[in-house]
């Protein structure tokens, strides 16, 4: 680029004149790039709010629009830092190089990230959890805060964040798809009539028929286990997956109510 000093400067200015004019360069491109970056990324967050409102889970087009946001904001400093190199008259094509022959260093040295990638894409494409969902891995439960293509964050309930390499993934419990069973299991001491007890739970759960969330009304399942201390009872139902914990809660104060009225301890 020619960055020649207009007439009637000095020519001892000419090194400062070029330095200015290839900041203010470098600037103008900055400010491009990052307001192309916005237009771009905006642009998709809309499209999949559009598509998340039409058949495509919520979660899901949340999770992909990060990560298409997340690779337009990559690409395009790619750009502006070849268009700055340019702009002080170096060659971008060595550093389009350097990246190829990085991938193939990371591809031989660094094949824990590699993995990370690949198994953050098979994630989304198999739909194995999304944004929003209910998940537990490793022991840790928690709401899905971002998957990306290298990590998947999830949130507890104490609002901790924890950070999984997504190589590190191998058995996902997911909560959130599809249905759930609320399920209650309730111990009786022995002394209690059995045939008493399952009544006031069969009139207790009808009367729970038309909870929010519910699929099929509860059911008594009848006895799960018997001592000669004690015997215990199980109480599910089918039910939205969001609705599966409000469900449980709801039924266990329905039932300690009922208890306390019929002087079952």
């Amino acid at each position: 680029m020619n960055f020649a000093m207009p007439a009637g400067f000095p020519s001892e200015l000419q090194a400062f004149w070029e330095i200015g004019v290839k900041i203010l360069l470098c600037l103008a491109v900055i400010c491009a790039g990052l307001l192309i970056s916005a237009l771009v990324r905006n642009t998709i967050r809309h499209f999949f709010q559009l598509a998340s409102k039409a058949k495509m889970r919520g979660g899901k087009s949340e999770t992909l629009s990060s990560i298409l946001r997340n690779m337009v904001k990559y690409v395009i400093w790619f750009l502006i830092i070849c268009q700055i190199l340019n702009i002080f008259g170096v060659s971008a094509m060595p550093l389009v190089a350097l990246a190829s022959v990085a991938s193939v260093g990371l591809g031989f040295g660094s094949q824990t990230i590699v993995k990370d990638l690949l198994t953050g894409i098979f994630i989304l494409v198999e739909n194995q959890f999304n944004v929003g969902d209910v998940i537990a891995i490793s022991g840790i439960h928690g709401v899905v805060a971002s998957v990306g293509i290298r990590i998947t964050k999830i949130r507890d309930i104490n609002g901790n964040v924890h950070i999984f390499p997504n190589s590190s993934i191998s058995v996902v419990t997911n909560m959130s798809q599809e249905h759930k069973r609320a399920v209650i299991n309730l111990d009786f001491p022995a002394s209690h009539s059995v045939e008493r007890v399952l009544g006031l739970l069969s009139d207790e759960v009808k009367k729970a028929g038309g909870l929010p969330g519910l699929l099929s009304p509860p059911e008594v399942v009848g006895l799960i286990d018997l001592t000669p201390s004690s015997f215990k009872v199980q109480i599910a139902a089918e039910c939205q997956s969001a609705e599966c914990w409000p469900i449980e809660r709801e039924l266990r104060l329905r039932l300690k109510q009922r208890f306390e009225q019929e002087n079952i301890s």
